[in-house]
């Protein structure tokens, strides 16, 4: 998409840079009006693909209550009242990101 809306771009200005670095693309897909074409259908998939996936998102949210999207909007997350949750003790976390044999990997204390 990022292509045929550069060769686009550059018929506004023929002899351009960008015209000229862009110049391959229409004998590639057969004329200019087929690159038209597949950025127009381009455009319109990354459309509906991120409407979709807002919707997903949105869905997965309210029907599985893990609180992903909505610990986004209001800083905290969904827990049911029969689930216990414990925060992470920060100090007893390593400082590297990946525990090795030098840290223990840390446990729940009884």
């Amino acid at each position: 998409m990022v292509v045929t809306g550069f060769t686009l771009y550059g018929q506004s200005n023929p002899g351009g840079l960008i015209f000229r670095a862009f110049g391959w693309v229409p004998p590639l897909l057969g004329g200019l009006q087929h690159v038209r074409l597949v950025h127009h259908v381009l455009t319109w998939g990354f459309i509906i693909f991120a409407m979709l996936h807002v919707y997903f998102a949105l869905r997965s949210d309210y029907v599985e209550r893990a609180g992903g999207v909505s610990s986004i909007i209001t800083g905290g997350r969904y827990v049911s009242t029969d689930e216990a949750y414990e925060d992470y003790d920060v100090s007893k976390v390593p400082s590297r990101p990946w525990p090795t044999h030098e840290y223990p990997i840390p446990t729940k204390e009884p």
